[in-house]
């Protein structure tokens, strides 16, 4: 009785092992865009992985996530948001030599192949969409072309940029950029004298504005960007589609991840790491694969003449 109360035993546990589903333990904001990418991987995965949240408000410390690491012993994390990715990076700065760092997937955040230096067993997906893809939407959209776009960015963009800049040649679209320091002493000032230099001195047809925090607090668009966006009357191409609302006055045009296919994007690297068990991740930033394209009509209609037949391509419409 004994005997087959012990293998009844090892059965059990046998089952247990086989049935048990690895934690993956999502690092995120507030935020609709963040739950359309949380809905798209739980659809994908949902019933594979027992997937846990927490959302981390601005100012919380290293302790708000070594708790529910500690918890709840996630085989792999998903970090969204670049606070969030310099908050893990400390975390993993305070474990000692001994304990091994939980592998990680990066996501929603801007400059991604920037912000992962230094993140051990790290991966990710970016989220800025490809200069040409952009570029190449806003000429269908405009019905003209668009042989020269300025961009103002932070020195660490650089890489980014110039990778994009042949792309664009190819297409008979030129890319002229202005390069600001990553640290200025007045960020305003440098806009400023940025944008003048692109619209007045290189004569650029419209404007690319990369997802950079720094370069877009709410006091810089207020005092600097809208001002002058308004002199120069130029279509701007953005990254979020918060800053194409026409109340704003800013982007004409938001290229943007489909937030819900990033999420089935996000749940093919998780199985693929799963599959190789959770082995060191590849450190690559993958391209998210479905874009969406979103345009401020009212802006689009005053700058260009615009209307609601040239935009059987996007797939929002603000007015």
């Amino acid at each position: 009785m004994g005997l087959s109360g012990s293998f009844l035993s090892l059965w059990l546990f046998l089952v247990a092992t086989a049935c048990a589903k690895d934690p993956v333990l999502v690092f995120r904001p507030e935020g609709g865009d963040y739950d359309a990418v949380i809905r798209g991987m739980g659809r994908e995965i949902g019933e594979d992985f027992t997937i846990g949240q927490q959302t981390l408000a601005p100012g919380a410390g290293i302790q708000a996530m070594a708790e529910p690491i500690r918890r709840t012993a996630p085989r792999l994390v998903i970090l969204m948001d670049n606070r969030i990715i310099n908050l893990y990076k400390s975390y993993q700065a305070s474990l000692p030599d001994s304990v091994p760092p939980v592998p990680s997937i990066s996501l929603m955040a801007a400059s991604l192949d920037h912000e992962i230096v230094g993140l051990k067993l790290a991966t990710g997906i970016a989220y800025e969409i490809p200069i040409l893809t952009s570029a190449v939407n806003l000429r269908d959209i405009l019905k003209r072309p668009l042989p020269k776009i300025g961009i103002i960015h932070r020195d660490f963009l650089s890489d980014f940029v110039a990778g994009n800049k042949e792309y664009c040649r190819q297409e008979g679209i030129a890319l002229t950029a202005v390069v600001l320091k990553n640290q200025e002493e007045n960020f305003g000032k440098a806009i400023r004298k940025g944008l003048r230099t692109l619209f007045e001195e290189e004569q650029v047809d419209a404007l690319w504005v990369p997802n950079d925090n720094a370069l877009l607090t709410a006091a810089l668009l207020r005092d600097v960007w809208i001002p002058m966006l308004n002199r120069y009357r130029k279509p701007v191409i953005v990254g979020v589609e918060a800053l194409a609302q026409p109340g704003l006055g800013f982007g004409t045009l938001a290229v943007l991840p489909d937030h819900t296919e990033l999420g089935r994007q996000l749940a093919e690297i998780v199985v693929e790491l799963s599959t190789a068990g959770f082995a060191a991740p590849d450190g690559k930033v993958r391209q998210p694969l479905s874009i969406i394209k979103v345009v401020n009509l009212p802006q689009a209609h005053k700058i260009a003449g615009v209307g609601r037949e040239n935009l059987g391509s996007v797939d929002r419409i603000l007015e």
